[in-house]
């Protein structure tokens, strides 16, 4: 991979990233995407399931979704800079990124249990996240994911001409749901050990 040299002055943009586990055969697994060869960022590279932050994911309507008040999360994310509401939208970043990209919800129905299928031919017949959310009255588990650490992408020696401000997540993959990727935005799903992917 061509390394770029060129110093990147743009603001870094706020994003979040998920690293799932499982209990696997040789100890613990996590979770990597191989991103689409087309991607403009890290094309063909394995990642964490993750992304930027959206504007929508701050919309009032969406934090209501929300198992714990603002302020728990803000404390949670340990940032006192931050507004509690942004702190919030970090979280429901990396719970909306889950979903989208490899089809794992944090998140729970009225009745107890979420229709996945039915959320996903919500999301492509175009209902936004926030319209899903509440179409199919969902509480999105904000205590399934637990704030791990905070990387910022350096002005120099990047590999793509973005820099990110990436908070991570760690959460388990819900028993009864399998992670798959989309075939779109990423186009192979891998678990391996975390001492074989850094190999």
């Amino acid at each position: 991979m061509q390394i770029n040299s060129t110093v990147i002055d743009t603001p870094p943009l706020d994003s979040a990233t998920v690293v799932m586990l499982r209990d696997g055969a040789q100890g613990m697994e996590v979770l990597l995407l191989k991103r689409s060869a087309a991607s403009a960022v890290l094309g063909g590279a394995f990642v964490f399931p993750g992304g930027k932050l959206d504007a929508a994911d701050a919309h009032p309507e969406v934090l209501q979704h929300l198992d714990r008040p603002l302020s728990a999360l803000h404390a949670r994310l340990g940032e006192a800079e931050l507004p509690e509401g942004k702190a919030a939208s970090l979280f429901v970043a990396a719970l909306r990124e889950a979903f989208e990209e490899c089809r794992v919800l944090l998140g729970q129905a009225e009745n107890g249990s979420a229709d996945l299928s039915a959320l996903q031919v919500s999301l492509s017949t175009g209902q936004s996240w926030t319209q899903a959310l509440q179409s199919h009255a969902l509480t999105l588990q904000t205590e399934a994911l637990v704030p791990w650490t905070r990387w910022i992408t350096p002005k120099q020696a990047s590999v793509t001409n973005k820099r990110f401000d990436t908070r991570f997540f760690i959460t388990r993959v819900p028993e009864g749901q399998t992670a798959e990727h989309d075939n779109f935005e990423a186009t192979e799903t891998l678990w391996t050990t975390p001492r074989e992917a850094l190999i």
